[in-house]
This record gives C-alpha cells, structure tokens and sequence, in this order.
C-alpha cells in the first residue's frame, strides 16, 4: 500500500484509519504500520489518514491536525507561485492566522480575531463558490459533511457557540458537521488557489472590500504546545 506524505514531518508515513471494532487481520495490519485504529467512537470530523511518524491526523486537501497540540490547532499547507507557499493557522479560539513564504522573504503574518470569523467564513464561501449549489458540491469535494439544501445564493452566515456553522438564503440553508477549523482552512486555500494572489496585501485587500480588516502582525503564527 503506497502511504502518503504527511504535511506535518515531510515523510511519507499516511496510512488509512479504520473506524470500529478491529479484526485480526486490522489489528496485524495496524502492528505492521499499514493502517492506524482509530476506535470505535466516531464523530462528524473524524480524519481519514494518519502519520505513523508523528501521528499527525490528516485530513485531505492537506488540511492536518498538530500531535499534541491543544484542542485541535490545525493547519493548512499550499503549494504557490515561484516556490511560495500559503499557510493557514487556526487557533483552539478559532483565531486564523495566514502567512506567505518564499525564499529569503517573509511577509508579516494576517491575523483575522475570532469575532470575525462568521464575518470571514461568509466572504470565503459568498466571494469564492457564489450559489448554495457550488457550496455543496464543493463541500462534498473536501469531505466536509452538512445537511439540508441551498440552491441560490447564500447571504447569511452563522457560527454558533460550539462551532457549527450554517449558511442560509432565501430558498434554503445549509448546516455544516465538520469542524468549523478545517471549514475556515479549506476556504481560504481556495480562495487563494483561485484568485492567484502573489502577495498577503493582495489578500488582505480583498478582504478589506467586504469591511474586513485584519491585522498585521511581525511574529511568528500562533503555535500551542
């Protein structure tokens, strides 16, 4: 079985995680480091792949979850012009934090607060996937599970106080399972990947159209330990 390159050490050690009770065969296949168990507790996020290396919790697109870190810290890796690179941080308070890099220059990071994020989620889906029926299918894309249906365009956006997000129109809405982390993550590499931005004002100028103003920070994006 050909394992996949973790985003988080750079080795390639993503092996498939199986859900439930394990069988003989699973459980020899896991001691062989051919699959990770991964319980029999299930949830609406649970991630498909693992790193039998740092047992990083991958998700696709290269969305992943930091071993160790507190309360689900993600990040999101993508590959960019010239050898440059996007990377999206999300905090345990849902803080997002995202920084371009690229050979010896480094930008100052652009920090969207945690009272924005309904605000931000809203431009990303509204900006990048235009109707309900783009947002579904690209949702169904990245295996970021919802319910209900939304045909026309959606024009509210909202974030309840344990992380579900929905978005709803005239014609319908849609409420999203998957963790509002990797939600935010997943939007604001498309956006990126779609409007070809070569530099984090350029971004940041875009989200400024809406009346969104984020910060500028000098130091490094928010790690927990």
């Amino acid at each position: 079985m050909k394992a996949w390159k973790c985003p988080n050490c750079s080795k390639k050690a993503g092996v498939p995680v199986l859900y439930g009770l394990p069988t003989r065969g699973s459980a020899e296949a896991a001691e062989r480091g051919e699959l990770v168990l991964g319980g029999c507790v299930l949830t609406d996020d649970d991630p498909p792949r693992c790193c039998t290396e740092c047992r990083a919790a991958l998700w696709h697109g290269g969305v992943f979850a930091v071993p160790g870190a507190a309360d689900d810290l993600r990040i999101g890796l993508s590959g960019g012009r010239s050898g440059r690179r996007l990377m999206a941080e999300v905090s345990p308070d849902w803080q997002l934090t995202i920084t371009w890099r690229g050979g010896e220059r480094r930008e100052a990071d652009l920090v969207v607060s945690p009272g924005n994020v309904d605000l931000v989620l809203a431009i990303l889906a509204t900006d990048m996937l235009g109707s309900g029926a783009a947002l579904q299918r690209w949702l169904q894309r990245y295996g970021l599970g919802f319910v209900g249906s939304l045909e026309g365009p959606a024009d509210r956006c909202v974030v309840s106080s344990d992380g579900m997000v929905s978005f709803a129109g005239c014609d319908g809405d849609i409420l999203v399972h998957s963790s509002i982390e990797r939600l935010l993550l997943h939007l604001t590499k498309t956006m990126y990947r779609r409007q070809g931005y070569r530099s984090i004002a350029e971004f940041q100028g875009r989200l400024s159209v809406f009346g969104l103003d984020a910060d500028r920070s000098d130091s490094e994006p928010l790690r927990e330990s």
